[in-house]
């Protein structure tokens, strides 16, 4: 009976020895930050593997599989992604040829020495450097799950985030950017302020080639793209350098080309289309990691040569992370230059440059009904409102008027913005080929010294609306010439007619009151 017992005792101590050969690893990640939610190589928390147990036992052979939430997409090499092992596993671990990058897969082989080495608690294994599709994630974070053959994960089936959140890198500074503002008939140099700032604390990175951190090869860069040419004789000049103006920052930028090649400046003029629109500002100082900094560019607008009067308008810019490359080639595969990337993310544009002057805007109060009742006259009346619209910039010159400057001639297209009563969002029609009324020539222009001669009616119509009972409310009336003038005229154009001259707006309606005074 003692013999049966023994042997069982025996066969349990085996069992055991046998089932705790192996290390014993905790695993845990560290470094967690927040990333840019565009970017498809954002650097993830370190992973550690570090022996537990407290005691001493033979490293075995055998693999960590860390499977992570979005496809990794740093080249699965050294230095892109550094595997290390200390003490008895120093030279140890590698990444497996297995590992898959799209599929977020990273296999790390831990390749016992014959006749074993024993790890101590304390004995680790650090993976650094991996970077992932951040634009991919459906989720604010990003995760990796850890499982093992040969050696044990004493915390069990390992999950705990890489990435602890997501925000966009590059925000829209509306308080502090400026645009310049051309008078159309008179214009002077100007200059406009571009400024950004950074979404989160240290979103504008890091410069290329920073000294120990061989997971990025370029610099992060700042994407500018105007929405039009200027004017003919209109040039925007963007400066060679950028700067911050956050109290204490240190972040500074130059102008480079699409490729990333340093340039000194650039004009942009009325021949400008396509890729000439476009303008890149490489980091070349790092910011300052406590402070959410700035990105400050100021713009020169010269616009003296110009031939005026020049056309009314806005130039408007967006901005955007670069450099803009995709997360995989496109055979799926991870490539490896440039990081960082980005996926584009366009922020609202903005005003950089405004043309104005060269318009006049009317006021235009409407009436019109199909139900008056003027039966002593014959039988019912539609009343109605007539518009008559001059473009006068065709005169008889300075001297003749007694004037210091005359008109300059002009012709442009007539814009309605028509208030029904009780609405607030106008509907609108501007002039053009098939417009009704008389004046206009084959392109819906008011030529100088013509008249515009049209019904309210007919322009309400022409612009989708619903005429066929009684209508109020108003129009504003915008032409793209100056020194416009008109008459309105309501009545039934037989019996009754009431006339009054368009009230010309204000430039500031702010701060002059309006009045009838042309």
């Amino acid at each position: 009976m003692k013999k049966t017992i023994l042997l069982v005792v025996i066969m349990m101590l085996g069992l055991t020895a046998g089932a705790y050969a192996q290390a014993g690893f905790s695993a845990r990640t560290e470094s967690l930050t927040t990333v840019v939610k565009t970017g498809h190589t954002e650097l993830t928390g370190d992973v550690q593997l570090i022996v537990a147990s407290s005691n001493i036992y033979p490293v075995l052979q055998g693999t960590f599989t860390l499977q992570y939430s979005v496809p990794v997409t740093s080249p699965m090499t050294a230095p892109y992604i550094q595997v290390t092992g200390t003490g008895a596993l120093a030279g140890l671990v590698s990444i497996n040829a297995g590992s898959s990058g799209p599929d977020g897969l990273l296999v790390i082989d831990v390749n016992a020495p014959v006749g074993g080495v024993t790890v101590v608690p304390g004995n680790g294994i650090r993976i650094h450097g991996v970077r992932v599709d951040a634009a991919s994630a459906t989720t604010n974070t990003v995760a990796v799950s850890i499982t093992s053959t040969g050696n044990l994960i004493e915390n069990g089936q390992f999950t705990a985030n890489v990435i602890n959140g997501m925000k966009s890198g590059l925000v829209a500074d509306t308080d502090n950017t400026e645009a310049a503002e051309i008078n159309s008939l008179k214009p002077t140099d100007e200059t406009a302020v571009i400024v950004l700032k950074e979404g989160f604390l240290n979103a504008f990175g890091k410069t290329e080639g920073v000294l120990g951190d061989p997971t990025q090869t370029t610099a992060q860069t700042i994407r500018l793209k105007l929405s039009a040419a200027p004017p003919a004789g209109v040039v925007i000049s963007f400066p060679a350098t950028a700067a911050t103006d956050t109290v204490g920052g240190t972040a500074g930028w130059e102008m480079v080309d699409a490729a990333g090649v340093v340039v000194d400046g650039m004009d942009i003029d009325d021949t400008a289309t396509g890729a000439d629109l476009e303008v890149y500002y490489k980091l070349v100082s790092n910011n300052n990691s406590t402070l959410v900094e700035s990105f400050v560019v100021e713009v020169g607008i010269a616009a003296v040569d110009a031939d005026v009067p020049i056309p009314a308008g806005v130039i408007t810019f967006q901005a955007t992370l670069a450099p803009d490359k995709d997360a995989f080639t496109s055979k799926g595969t991870v490539t490896g230059l440039p990081i960082p990337r980005y996926a584009i993310e366009w922020l609202a544009a903005q005003d950089l440059v405004i043309f104005k002057g060269n318009a006049t805007a009317l006021l235009v109060p409407l009436f019109m009904s199909k139900t008056v009742d003027v039966a002593q006259w014959g039988g019912p009346a539609y009343y109605d409102t007539g518009l008559a619209i001059a473009n006068t910039t065709a005169d008889p010159g300075k001297s003749k008027m007694g004037i210091d400057n005359a008109a300059i001639k002009q012709s442009g297209k007539i814009n309605f913005y028509i208030f029904v009563q009780g609405e607030t969002t106008p509907v609108t029609y501007v002039t053009g080929a098939a417009s009704p009324g008389s004046g206009l020539d084959a392109d819906g222009n008011l030529p100088a010294g013509s008249t515009y001669i049209v019904l309210a009616s007919e322009i309400l119509t022409a612009a989708g609306l619903d005429v066929t009972d009684n209508f109020q409310g108003y129009m504003i009336v915008v032409t793209n010439f100056t020194n416009a003038h008109g008459i309105e005229y309501v009545g039934d154009f037989i019996h009754v007619m009431q006339t009054s001259a368009m009230h010309v707006i204000n430039p500031d309606r702010q701060v002059v009151p309006e009045s009838l005074g042309q």
